[in-house]
């Protein structure tokens, strides 16, 4: 399979997930308990996989610790906790197109943060990315305004 259409089929199953938490039925439910169906079978998945290849279950030594701590708490915590929220406040569509700019965002942070070079198709990618965001926002902004 392709990473086009592996790609293809990630944004599909994400779109579903984001409609269906955005869903009447789900609103009754709290943010932090949808959260945790998201973070177990990732757990349950990983734990497996470490067993099946003989891995360690879990990390050795202070900077592991630190990593997985951080990329679990803000990475997936945080960030999925406040994207469910901006889902419920402001529509699963408008909280979509916002959360694309996470690889405008990665692409920055890694240039300022880490040093990485910026190629002119990253910034021309990001450039598009950021406008085509604007001209959602603002195209569904002015339907509302017009009658």
């Amino acid at each position: 399979m392709s990473a086009f259409a592996v790609g293809i089929l990630a944004a599909v199953q994400y779109s579903l997930q984001v409609t269906f938490i955005n869903s009447r039925l789900m609103k009754q439910v709290p943010t932090h308990v949808i959260l945790l169906t998201g973070i177990v079978p990732i757990m349950i998945f990983s734990s497996v996989r470490c067993a099946a290849q003989g891995d360690p279950l879990l990390p050795s030594g202070g900077a592991q610790w630190f990593t997985i701590l951080w990329l679990g708490i803000v990475g997936v915590v945080v960030a999925r906790g406040l994207f469910y929220s901006s889902a419920r406040l402001i529509g699963a569509t408008k909280a979509s197109v916002i959360d694309s700019m996470e690889p405008f965002c990665s692409a920055v942070l890694g240039f300022f943060l880490l040093g990485q070079q910026l190629s002119a198709f990253t910034v021309t990618g990001s450039v598009l990315m950021v406008l085509s965001i604007l001209l959602l926002l603002r195209e569904k902004s002015s339907k509302r305004v017009s009658p």
